[in-house]
């Protein structure tokens, strides 16, 4: 099964006609390994449309902070959108590593 947030950024993948997101089975992994006891702090590297960002999310507890950071303004902007409505989510836009060592330490990191 597909959890909601990700058919949203599938969607979204279309609109953009980005054709690099995270592939199903990872995704599922990124599902598997976010969802294990104890995660506190969650970053991505490299948003791209937020697949999976939202395959990551989607399994997080709702208060755990997740960071992604996303060079390209528009697929940024886009994943911002995409969730808006998580305040625990946010979205980076720039050099990850410029934007994300001051949102240090992390549990788990996917770099993509």
């Amino acid at each position: 099964m597909v959890p909601p947030l990700v058919e949203r950024a599938l969607a979204q993948t279309e609109r953009l006609g980005f054709e690099l997101s995270c592939l199903p089975e990872v995704g599922r992994l990124l599902h598997v390994l976010a969802g294990s006891r104890g995660r506190e702090r969650v970053a991505e590297i490299g948003t791209g449309a937020g697949v999976g960002a939202a395959w990551i999310v989607s399994a997080l507890p709702p208060q755990t902070p997740f960071f992604t950071a996303e060079l390209d303004p528009a697929r940024a902007a886009a994943a911002r959108e995409l969730f808006s409505a998580d305040d625990n989510v946010h979205v980076l836009e720039g050099d990850w590593r410029e934007l994300l060592p001051p949102e240090a330490p992390f549990d788990l990191v996917f770099y993509d």
